[in-house]
């Protein structure tokens, strides 16, 4: 099955469906459900017969609980507003060959010329003939090979097929408030399309070489907004006087991350950077100035390989030993799994391999594994109230708080995301770029 959106320029949260296509295997032919277009008859009703029959599929046992494979579940859920048990063929795709399928290749003369010259005319594809939106499902299917039971039983297809894709939908179609005169000042008046009731939406890709997600849509990188030029000051809280933006930052996360993956402890919960300076400078207490030193002095050894003055250090011993246990067990098998959720790592995800490389992939992987799994605790918890987190940007989530949910719902969800043992540190504003730091027990 694939959904046409009416709008392929603004994100799925921000436009409808306009067809819905579907290819039985093993049958000849393919359907297909207008919803909204110019040259079909669009029943009323149709699109919410359609998500019934997927519902009662799901509590009764049909037909329908048939495998139900997407081109793009992250989207389709979204346009749905339900995930429905759909396979993301593009998962199986990205997990056996290292990279998505890059359906955009088989548009059609139609598509690029309506895309090209009319795209900023909103709900194009209703402008575009329907045989030639049909022409490019069946490109597109015939693209794919169906996924073998083996395929849909790993491990990793669990954890990015549910977890991570419906994860990312959920926060994704969330939204951002923005000051609209603020957001269109550093980033164009183009981006009016992409605002909708005083939201910004932002799509973050879960199909990168390192498995950790990028996000940008619209020609924003939102995983990167510059705090000194702007960017930041347009975001506020939906709530008006009633909200505020919170953003729950971990502290000194990678070297946390490297000390659960290589089993050390960090003796009395120091400071990591505080602890690796009286190495460094061998002293038995340390200042603010050495902490800042060891801080560059860390990132160098743990994203450019340990250098032997300091591989006698016990943390860095540990990271040694685990980097040349992981390589052995690559060139081995050649594969390694994922920390948590056991998604293969192989070397069509990872070009030009080193023994150091690999860490770094293993590394930003785990990240992306803690942080998804917290993102899941925290759409249950948050998910009768009014205070929804907003933006995820690896070492951080952004939450846009109401004042009604109070003070014990900060507290409650700092605690939800040092549950894994990684400390927090909470700061609190009316906008992204005032955030000032505040104590929570």
């Amino acid at each position: 099955m694939d959904i046409v959106p009416l709008d392929d320029e603004r994100h799925p949260a921000n436009t409808g469906i306009s067809l819905i296509f579907f290819k039985f295997i093993g049958m000849g032919g393919k359907w297909c459900l207008p919803v909204n277009h110019n040259e079909a008859v669009c029943l009323p009703g149709s699109l919410e017969l359609l998500k019934e029959t997927f519902k009662l599929s799901i509590e009764r046992g049909s037909i329908f609980t048939l495998r139900k494979m997407v081109l793009n579940k992250k989207m389709t859920i979204q346009l749905l507003g339900q995930d429905y048990g759909f396979v993301d063929v593009n998962v199986v795709e990205y997990l056996k060959n290292g990279s998505p399928i890059e359906f955009e290749e088989f548009a059609t003369n139609a598509h690029i010329f309506i895309k090209t010259r009319f795209r900023n005319i909103k709900n194009a594809n209703r402008c575009i003939p329907l045989y030639k939106h049909a022409h490019v499902f069946e490109n597109n299917t015939d693209a794919l090979v169906v996924p073998t039971e083996r395929e849909l039983q790993e491990p990793g297809f669990e954890f990015m097929n549910h977890t991570m894709t419906d994860n990312f939908a959920w926060l994704e179609a969330t939204g951002l408030a923005v000051d609209t005169e603020l957001f269109t000042k550093v980033n164009g008046d183009e981006q009016l399309k992409h605002i909708k009731n005083g939201l910004i939406y932002s799509q973050y890709n879960l199909y990168t070489a390192t498995g950790r997600p990028s996000n940008r849509h619209g020609g924003v990188n939102y995983a990167a907004l510059n705090k000194k030029d702007g960017s930041r000051d347009a975001f506020v809280s939906r709530h008006g006087e009633d909200g505020m933006l919170v953003m729950m930052d971990y502290t000194a996360f990678h070297p946390h991350l490297i000390a659960r993956l290589v089993n050390f402890e960090f003796p009395h919960n120091d400071n990591p950077y505080a602890y690796l300076a009286k190495f460094y400078f061998e002293k038995t207490e340390v200042d603010e100035e050495d902490i800042a030193v060891s801080k560059g002095l860390t990132f160098q050894q743990l994203y450019g390989g340990v250098d032997k003055r300091w591989v006698h250090i016990p943390y860095f011993a540990k990271i040694q030993e685990y980097i040349d246990h992981r390589w052995r067990f690559f060139e081995e098998n050649g594969y390694i799994e994922t920390p948590k959720y056991l998604r293969k790592i192989k070397p069509c995800h990872i070009q030009d391999a080193t023994p150091n490389k690999l860490f770094n992939y293993i590394l930003q992987a785990f990240e992306t594994e803690v942080a998804v799994g917290v993102l899941g605790e925290l759409q249950l918890h948050l998910k009768n109230r009014k205070s929804k987190p907003i933006l995820y940007t690896y070492d951080s989530i952004l939450f846009d708080f109401h004042k009604d949910d109070k003070m014990e719902t900060i507290v409650q969800v700092k605690k939800i995301m040092e549950g894994s043992g990684f400390p927090v540190k909470v700061y609190v504003g009316k906008s992204y770029s005032d955030l000032q730091k505040i104590d929570v027990g």
